[in-house]
């Protein structure tokens, strides 16, 4: 009886697991946030940069009003990946410390870039703004793709299905779930990662219009 039993927790958990095939996390569901905490799910798609095991879906808790960036920070905290790499204009160049070199560089007319897309029931929409000048909201999603791409909205948009925190248990998402410690990488102004200035991330109004930007004067 024992061995059905555990045979019927293998069968389940392979169900759960195939409704996201690429994601990598320990399974459960998003942490009750506390008073002034939103849970907010993040989809990583890492394309090329990790093929076979490409998409990973966390559920961290930040306390609310944060950013997209702080987001992020969060997330590499709970993980104990690197935390996100950014360049001297705001542009995000790395994730989990990936790439290991290199931002938005262009591949003849294409870029290889991190493009960031918000999501919900309806599906992943292009981000028209950085991750620090949005506040993350736990009804939707922070999804980014490294994409070989033309920094536009008709670049691919992750791979995984845009899960809300309050969805993710019945859904069988892959996630690990985080609370925020005592510094939540935001910082006074609300900003995570390296250090990068406010004024830097306000000239970076998503990721796509500074390499549009940059595609123009390489013309």
């Amino acid at each position: 009886m024992r061995t059905r039993r555990r045979r019927v927790a293998v069968v389940v958990a392979l169900a759960l697991f195939a409704c996201f095939p690429h994601s990598s996390g320990a399974s459960g569901a998003c942490a009750t946030p506390r008073r002034g905490e939103v849970a907010v799910v993040v989809v990583i798609d890492f394309g090329e940069l990790l093929p076979g095991a490409s998409t990973s879906v966390a559920c961290v808790v930040v306390s609310e009003g944060v950013t997209g960036a702080a987001v992020l920070h969060q997330r590499a905290r709970d993980l104990g990946t690197p935390p996100p790499r950014y360049d001297t204009s705001g542009l995000l160049c790395a994730l989990d410390g990936l790439p290991e070199n290199g931002c938005g560089e262009r591949d003849g007319d294409r870029y290889l870039y991190w493009s960031y897309w918000q999501g919900d029931g309806d599906g992943w929409t292009y981000a028209q703004v950085g991750p620090a000048q949005r506040t993350a909201s736990p009804s939707v999603t922070e999804g980014w793709h490294f994409v070989r791409g033309a920094a536009l909205p008709s670049d691919p948009p992750p791979r995984a299905p845009a899960v809300g925190a309050d969805a993710v248990e019945v859904k069988g998402a892959t996630v690990t779930a985080g609370r925020p410690s005592d510094d939540d990488g935001s910082g006074s102004d609300g900003l995570a990662g390296p250090a990068v200035g406010a004024a830097a991330f306000a000239a970076l109004a998503g990721a796509g219009a500074y390499l549009a930007r940059r595609r123009r004067a390489t013309r």
